[in-house]
């Protein structure tokens, strides 16, 4: 899965950072650095979904519990 792939945007003054209007009140960021990537939404539910999605499709470890 190609981040640009699920319609994110790169922000416009640092190339690490990409975001996405998920819902009219829900946004989400994610920031990507070397082997890491950090997660933030305004909406735990929503912040769930996505972490089990990427869960199932990648090797990776969730260092943070919801």
């Amino acid at each position: 899965m190609h981040i640009f792939s699920q319609a994110f945007k790169k922000h416009f003054v640092d190339n690490i950072v990409y975001f996405k209007r998920v819902q009219k009140n829900s946004h989400v960021i994610i920031i990507l650095d070397d082997d890491d990537m950090i997660l933030a939404f305004n909406d735990l539910i929503l912040l769930k979904e996505k972490k089990d999605n990427l869960l199932k499709k990648f090797e990776m470890v969730d260092s943070c519990e919801i």
